[in-house]
């Protein structure tokens, strides 16, 4: 949905799904857009983004084992602790 902020910008929303823990519903909001035209082409441009899995509205959304996954390829990438000591 595109709108006027009632200061002379366009803003748009693009409603997400609702966050599995606490409920409420996401959205990603944008403002500052000189008009109707430009805002809802960049909602469009979002819209493809989250899509396609290039846009994450909230790291609310990260299962455990997501959180868990980025933890061991940081512990990977890092290569501070020996080989056996990250296969541990």
């Amino acid at each position: 949905m595109c709108f006027a902020d009632g200061h002379g910008a366009w803003c748009f929303k693009v409603a997400l799904d609702r966050d599995p823990i606490t409920g409420k519903r996401l959205q990603i909001t944008k403002r500052g857009f000189r008009a109707a035209a430009e805002a809802g082409r960049a909602r469009r441009d979002v819209i493809g983004k989250v899509d396609t899995g290039r846009v994450r509205p909230s790291s609310k959304l990260l299962t455990v084992n997501d959180l868990l996954d980025l933890y061991l390829d940081g512990m990977d990438a890092d290569a501070r602790l020996a080989p056996k000591t990250r296969f541990d």
